[in-house]
């Protein structure tokens, strides 16, 4: 039998990954942060064949070519994550050389590497036939290598985990919608490829450790890591902007001609201005509606609005005006028999499962089971 199911498995991922990287590799010139996620998906891709052909019978001999591009591989697929992530959430331009350093281990080990390249296929195979960890110079050098690639890829995760939860609160400061909070998604794939990865680190040190054979964990952790990276992609291949809104707002977050904030006026005045434009004008029906919007009617900056509904309201921009959303949601459930879908739309949602989720966690109930339940 040439393959097991298992590297099936793994290999008909590795190949929608592959199909998926090169349609993002070649995106256009605006969509480079589109193109990094493609290098990214790509590289992973290449790691997963050459983990797949491990797990076939005389796999190790087939695959032990490509050995020395593993470590070089895993140490570039964390700087291209957190790369991706700070395309995503800044606007300011990296520099060559600060983008460059974090490629730099993967350069050493290339280095550190570089004699098995000139190696047949049987030298190779003879070589690391005899693996045991730390046994000698060159399997102490391999054994170090694979626990930093490893925990580098979490590192670089967790720190990009962190960027994208800060810039996720920031956003709900200023959109009312998850579709303009788009990374939300992301946030919260990359907390799943956080958990994997970290599953990863315990398996290389107990394999490393020879406390156990990690073999059946290192798969159900690369398949784990497959599912999610793929299903990200497509989400990643979907998203059509890297900015879901106008950054100048949050630029002003920084501005050193903002007043000062304790001379911000947030009394009940403007308390009731706001609500009484909300509730006339209905300004939350509108899926994109934004701070800028809400500002604009207000005759006030957008920070301003923002540190009034804030602190006055105790609420993020997005759970206020979402709040309104939902009244509008619950008066449509029990006064008409339009669909949910329909309901959604009507209310300011972009979509049902927006919808959904939002409704649930204000009103602690399903839309339809809200319906059921009080409608006469």
């Amino acid at each position: 039998m040439l393959f097991d199911w298992k590297s099936v498995i793994l290999f008909a991922g590795a190949a929608q990954g592959l199909l998926m990287g090169l349609v993002l590799l070649f995106s256009s010139k605006e969509n480079s942060h589109k193109r990094i996620f493609g290098l990214l998906i790509l590289l992973f891709s290449i790691h997963l064949i050459e983990y797949s052909l491990f797990l076939t019978p005389n796999g190790f001999f087939n695959a032990i070519d490509l050995f020395g591009y593993r470590y070089p591989i895993r140490l570039s697929i964390g700087p291209l994550f957190l790369l991706y992530t700070i395309k995503l959430t800044q606007r300011n331009k990296l520099s060559v050389w600060k983008v460059a350093v974090h490629f730099i281990p993967a350069f050493i080990s290339v280095i550190l590497f570089f004699p098995l390249f000139f190696l047949g296929q049987t030298d190779k195979a003879n070589l690391f036939s005899n693996y045991v960890p730390f046994g000698n110079s060159l399997f102490i050098k391999t054994s170090l290598i694979s626990m930093v690639s490893v925990v580098s890829m979490f590192a670089y995760v967790l720190v990009s985990v962190r960027k994208i939860a800060k810039y996720r609160r920031l956003t709900e400061q200023y959109h009312s919608n998850e579709r303009g909070i788009w990374v939300f998604y992301f946030q919260r794939f990359s907390f799943i490829c956080l958990i994997v990865l970290f599953g990863y680190v315990i398996a290389v040190f107990l394999r490393q450790l020879q406390i156990f054979d990690a073999s059946n964990l290192f798969y159900i952790m690369s398949l784990l890591l497959t599912i999610n990276l793929i299903a990200l992609t497509v989400i990643v291949i979907m998203q059509n902007k890297i900015i879901p809104f106008e950054l100048s707002i949050i630029e002003n977050e920084n501005s050193v001609d903002k007043p000062d904030e304790t001379n911000i006026n947030i009394d009940q005045k403007n308390l009731d201005r706001i609500n009484f434009i909300m509730t006339q004008k209905q300004l939350f029906l509108d899926f994109d509606f934004t701070i800028n919007d809400l500002a604009e009617e207000l005759e006030m900056p957008a920070y301003v609005v923002s540190k009034i509904i804030n602190n006055g309201f105790n609420k993020t921009f997005f759970r206020y005006v979402n709040e309104f959303r939902v009244e509008h949601a619950k008066h449509l459930l029990l006064t008409t028999n339009i669909k949910i879908l329909a309901v959604a739309l009507d209310s300011g949602f972009s979509n049902k499962a927006s919808f959904h989720r939002t409704f649930k966690r204000i009103v602690e109930t399903t839309p339809y089971n809200y319906r059921l339940k009080n409608k006469s």
